[in-house]
């Protein structure tokens, strides 16, 4: 089914109720002339939209039409406001002036929908316009400007069908759903790439998410990429793509689909399913694999079969409380004189007092992005810069100007942004912000994509007249700033059963429920190792293995002491698979790692900083006494003193290496095959990507909405989405 526009058909006229534009006129005060005729005759200003009732998220076409009499016309102002509540609508197009039977026409479209049931009443607006009053002597045209009502009309908008189906997402309008592999026949190990591309017309801003689709359990899959191709300057036209690589673990055959996705379509007034092909993928096994290698593994002695001692590992229990562990620390705060460290940490506190006091400040979203802006229009003024980062850069520009105007809705029209920044001083006339956004727009979805030469100047001077007041000094010392941990030092005191929801859900076995409490817990107190460890567990019930080795690894990091935490770190890593010789060692490996994992990276810090300082202490002790002839007894214990001291120091030197990257605070493991992005965007198609599978360790050095850069011991680097990895420390 192919979507058709309604033809513009104008069946409601409005009389346009008409003021002059330099004064509003008094009720007894005579109506203005222009050339002889009335006002209200002479031009008149109308929104006209078919007459037929419309459906909820059924797009519909709108006509901004103004006629002024032949002989009075000199221009029509065609960037008028109208911001209609409720209503989503595209741009309007550019300008069309007709003449027809002594009569001058201007003309705009658009196309929208509502989401608001019943009779809408779109919003009226102003129009100006300038009119010749009459004609000199010289027959030179003498004009006047006015200021004329565009009357818009009344809507009825009707509630969808009910009930609707399970599956139905708010998709309104006509749509195709196409599902396709990039192979019909792999071998294990090898990756084919699932697609699904929907496209079609539609009320495109309420699809947030393509339809769900089922993967064998015998694949591995990379989160999915999202893909977005609109026609340039729509919203209600283009396609989604999301793509999934696939990698099978074990040979077979197995079905890929098929995929459904429910829309209404307002032509019929019913509700659409739609069903993908159901493909056939043959795996088939690699020479000498996985397959026969179990093949004979199963295979016995004799006939028999041999019982183990104890069965296959299972998770364990979820543990109750809290137990706090520490990120690892630089062992020289440890070194420093009890008075430095009083005045070190004096200061610090009152540092992050003062940071904190702008982070909660009400107006901190607003700093941000004052702050932000001046940033952007720096780097726009940079010359040599590309199309591309230019683009990127107006994208910026208009969410941090959104966030400094405080408007949270994804596409805020023009006018909302200059009267949430401009306030009371805001006039349409003048505004510097309204011309700013409108002309962003058009670089961004014009058929000319370029801003015009003054737009630099004309942004940079309306950023210097909003001016953003500082955070009160006394905002320090409020208790929320000065003591933000008392909140928290509260909970870990409050009895264990007042926490207990998570507990309640996981012996229910609603382990989805249980991973969304624990994991606001975990967010809160990172520090946490039971709630790593119960992360873990959840993660686990529901096989999601890669992501319990990540969450039972930040646990052991924390706690490597705990046996329910190691236990929980090895079966996590025998069941998905994962090998990392940066932290399998400490599954089953030797000596080495068996010293180390007594003791967490930050505690192994401070023993080896005491242990240090020990050392120091115990050998000028020991010199001490050869140089001033002590007796035997005092030579011998500084001397065992010294010893032990120096094998606490070397333990705790060669635990830390053993502990590798796993000691550092920045860093982060992929909790999930994924492919690593050389830029933050799933829009850009062009772009060199990776496959990085889950149990990589990298090093977070920056975030940028919703994306985390990742640094490599190679010195590559690559951006995935921050859900994508856990953070051990933060």
């Amino acid at each position: 089914m192919k979507f058709s526009l309604l033809p513009l058909v104008p069946c409601f006229a409005f009389a346009a109720a008409l003021t002059a534009s330099a004064q509003t006129p008094s009720a007894s005060a005579p109506e203005s002339t222009v050339m002889g005729m009335p006002l209200r005759e002479a031009a008149q200003s109308r929104i006209e939209t078919p007459p037929d009732t419309h459906w909820i998220g059924e797009l519909f076409p709108l006509t901004h039409r103004v006629t002024v009499a032949h002989r009075a016309y000199s221009s029509v102002t065609t960037d008028f406001e109208w911001t209609p509540d409720d209503f989503i609508f595209e741009e309007w197009s550019a300008p069309a002036h007709t003449e027809n039977g002594g009569v001058d026409e201007v003309t705009q479209t658009t196309r929208g929908y509502t989401k608001t049931a019943g009779a809408v009443r779109l919003p009226n607006t102003k129009q100006a316009v300038t009119l010749i009053t009459q004609i000199a002597g010289d027959r030179t045209p003498i004009t006047d400007k006015y200021t004329i009502t565009t009357v818009a009309p009344l809507i009825r908008i009707k509630d969808l069908p009910t009930p609707a189906p399970g599956a139905f997402t708010g998709a309104v309008g006509d749509f195709v759903l196409e599902s396709r592999v990039s192979s019909a026949e792999v071998n294990v190990g090898d990756s084919v790439t699932w697609t699904l591309e929907l496209r079609g017309i539609g009320n495109w801003p309420e699809i947030t998410r393509m339809p769900a689709r089922v993967v064998p359990k015998d694949f591995q899959g990379t989160a999915p990429i999202l893909k977005r191709d609109f026609k340039p300057g729509s919203i209600f036209e283009g396609a989604l793509t999301e793509d999934v690589l696939l990698i099978p673990n074990k040979a077979g055959s197995y079905q890929l689909g098929p995929v459904r996705f429910v829309f209404f379509d307002p032509k019929d007034g019913k509700y659409q399913l739609y069903t993908t092909e159901t493909f056939t993928l043959e795996v088939h096994e690699k020479p000498g694999g996985a397959q026969a290698a179990a093949e004979n593994q199963s295979k016995t002695k004799d006939g028999r079969t041999i019982i183990p001692a104890a069965p296959p590992l299972l998770p364990l229990d979820p543990l109750p409380d809290s137990w706090w562990g520490a990120r690892p620390i630089s062992p020289t705060l440890l070194n420093t004189s009890l008075l430095v460290a009083i005045a070190l940490f004096l200061i610090v506190w009152l540092r992050f007092a003062a940071q904190r006091s702008e982070l909660t400040d009400p107006l901190h979203v607003r700093r941000q992005a004052h702050a932000n802006l001046a940033k952007i229009l720096q780097s726009l003024d940079h010359a040599g810069i590309s199309m591309e980062e230019t683009r990127k850069l107006i994208f910026s520009w208009q969410k941090n100007t959104a966030d400094l105007a405080g408007i949270t809705t994804a596409m805020p029209t023009a006018v909302k942004i200059a009267r949430a920044i401009e306030g009371e001083s805001y006039r349409a006339a003048g505004s510097s912000w309204l011309a700013l956004w409108r002309d962003a727009n058009r670089a961004l979805y014009g058929e000319f994509p370029q801003l015009p030469t003054d737009w630099l100047m004309r942004a940079k001077a309306a950023l210097s007249e909003v001016q953003m007041p500082r955070v009160p000094f006394a905002a320090i010392f409020l208790r929320h700033n000065l003591l933000p941990f008392a909140a928290l030092l509260v909970l870990t005191l409050l009895p264990t059963g007042l926490r207990a929801g998570p507990m309640e859900d996981y012996q229910k076995g609603d382990f989805a429920a249980a991973e969304k409490a624990w994991r606001k817990v975990a967010t809160a107190a990172p520090l946490d190792a039971h709630t790593r460890y119960n992360l873990a567990l959840v993660a686990a019930q529901q096989n999601h293995w890669s992501e319990s080795v990540a969450h039972s690894l930040a646990a052991f990091c924390l706690a490597p002491r705990d046996p329910s935490i190691r236990w929980q770190f090895a079966l996590s890593l025998e069941r998905s698979g994962i090998e990392n010789p940066a932290f399998s060692g400490f599954v089953n490996g030797g000596l080495r790692y068996k010293i180390a994992r007594m003791f967490s990276p930050s505690e192994w810090s401070l023993v080896g900083s005491a242990a240090a300082i020990v050392t120091a202490i115990a050998g000028g002790v020991l010199l001490s006494g050869f140089y001033q002839r002590r007796r035997p007894g005092y030579r011998w214990t500084a001397g065992a003193f010294t010893i032990v001291a120096a094998f606490f120091a070397l333990s705790a030197v060669a635990s830390l290496r053993a502990y590798g990257p796993l000691a550092e605070r920045s860093t982060a493991i992929v909790s999930r095959n994924v492919l690593l992005c050389s830029v933050p965007t799933e829009i850009d198609t062009t772009q060199k990507t990776v496959p990085l599978p889950a149990g990589s360790l990298g090093k977070i050095d920056r975030s940028f909405l919703g994306w985390s850069r990742l640094i490599f011991p190679n010195g590559q680097t690559g951006w995935v989405r921050s859900d994508w990895v856990t953070q051990l420390y933060d």
